[in-house]
């Protein structure tokens, strides 16, 4: 797939509606300066090219019960590739317990999948069913349980920022951390 470029003004309204989805053409036409039938074109042309995908809701799962996050590292057997289709897999991995599943390359495991539940026990009983039913198919290599409190950063919406840069390979913010580490250091010798 051959990467899209954008324009200034469509870089910054996908700015805007990264921050605040439901921001309207109107409050992005005032920010720019344009018109609202220009931001409509603009917002229409991202969709069009499939820049945007669609519009969602961010959700406190943490209020609604979710405490307990697995990372499982499965590796797969032979069956597993003679057997199922990209179809079953994709089957198999849509369940509504999974929250992303990413396909590897590495020679110890072929996904990397994280699950959400209330709480360690209901993991625990999700995860002998799935060795009972899937035993033939997947071996679980590691097992990671995280509270939801362990997430640093679960967002990747500063990627634009990488994205728009006229940088290639941007360097960490090595700023910020100097900024850091020289607070830090003021902070122990005083």
């Amino acid at each position: 797939m051959e990467e899209i470029k954008l324009t200034k003004n469509e870089q910054k309204v996908l700015g805007f509606l990264c921050k605040n989805g439901r921001i309207t053409d109107s409050e992005i036409a005032n920010k720019m300066k344009l018109t609202v039938s220009s931001i409509s074109r603009i917002r229409e042309k991202l969709i069009d090219k499939k820049i945007i995908n669609g519009f969602s809701t961010s959700i406190n799962y943490n209020l609604l019960g979710i405490k307990c996050y697995v990372m499982i590292f499965y590796s797969v057997t032979p069956k597993w590739w003679k057997e199922l289709s990209e179809e079953d897999v994709k089957k198999i991995m849509s369940a509504p317990q999974i929250v992303n599943a990413i396909r590897t390359s590495e020679k110890d495991f072929s996904y990397i999948v994280t699950y959400a539940f209330k709480n360690n026990i209901i993991a625990n009983k999700y995860f002998n069913e799935i060795q009972r039913v899937y035993n033939d198919y997947l071996n679980i290599e590691k097992i990671i349980y995280l509270s939801d409190q362990s997430f640093i950063k679960n967002s990747p919406k500063d990627l634009l920022k990488i994205i728009f840069s006229k940088e290639i390979g941007s360097s960490p913010n090595i700023n910020l951390f100097e900024e850091i580490t020289k607070k830090n250091k003021k902070d122990d010798c005083c």
